[in-house]
C-alpha cells in the first residue's frame, strides 16, 4: 500500500501536532483498530494505533485504482482521553475527539460537533467549478449560536460528494466536524506532546 501525505496535511496536522511520518506509517500498517466506511463512492479508512500511553488516529481515503491511501488528517492524544470509549471502533473515537475539541457547527437545520450526514442543494447554474462547490460548502457551514464567533483557528473535515440531478446540484456531506486548533494545541501542550 502506498501511503500519500500531501503538503497541506503535513503543514496542518503533522508539523503543528508533532506527528511523524513514521507514526503515520506504523498506524496504518499495524493498527490497534481499523474501521472501513463506504460513503457515496469513497472508501474512508480510520486507523487507531496505541503507542505506549498515547494513541494516533489517522483518517485516510483509499484509492483502489492506485492501491494508495491518501491521508486526510491525523491526531494524537493520550489514553485518558478515550478511557471510556470503545477503542475497537475508531469512528466512535473520532466522534469523541470532535466532541472534545470541536466547535458546534450548523448546516441546514442540523447542529452539533460531529454531523453524520447533511445535504446541500443549489441550482446547477450557480456552480461552474470545484472552487464554487468548495465555497458553497463553506458558506453553508456556520458556528451555531452556542459558540463564540471568534474561537481561534479551525480545521474543518468532511467527506463530500457532488452530483447533478436535473437542474439541481446536490452536495452530500458526511463525517463533518470542525476542530478548534487553539483548544487542541493547549491540550497537546498540557499533556507534553508539544
Amino acid at each position: 500500500m502506498n501511503v500519500i501525505i500531501q503538503d497541506v496535511v503535513r503543514d496542518n496536522y503533522l508539523i503543528p501536532f508533532k506527528i511523524t511520518r513514521e507514526q503515520i506509517n506504523e498506524t496504518v500498517t499495524h493498527e490497534t483498530a481499523k474501521k472501513i466506511i463506504n460513503l457515496s463512492g469513497y472508501t474512508v479508512i480510520l486507523f487507531l494505533k496505541q503507542f505506549d500511553s498515547h494513541y494516533v488516529l489517522v483518517d485516510g481515503r483509499w484509492n483502489p485504482s492506485t492501491s494508495s491511501l491518501n491521508i486526510s488528517n491525523a491526531f494524537i492524544f493520550n489514553e485518558e482521553l478515550v478511557r471510556n470509549i470503545p477503542i475497537d471502533n475508531p469512528l466512535a473515537v473520532l466522534q469523541h475527539f470532535a466532541n472534545q475539541f470541536g466547535v458546534e457547527i450548523k448546516i441546514g437545520d442540523q447542529k452539533g460537533k460531529f454531523i453524520d450526514y447533511a445535504r446541500i442543494e443549489s441550482p446547477v447554474e450557480n456552480v461552474r467549478s470545484n472552487e464554487d462547490i468548495a465555497n458553497m460548502i463553506f458558506h453553508n457551514i456556520s458556528h451555531s449560536n452556542n459558540e463564540p464567533s471568534n474561537t481561534g483557528g479551525h480545521l474543518t473535515e468532511m467527506v463530500h460528494r457532488a452530483q447533478v440531478s436535473g437542474d439541481k446540484l446536490y452536495i452530500e456531506l458526511s463525517m463533518l466536524y470542525r476542530i478548534n486548533t487553539e483548544k487542541y494545541t493547549e491540550y497537546l501542550k498540557s499533556n507534553n506532546f508539544l
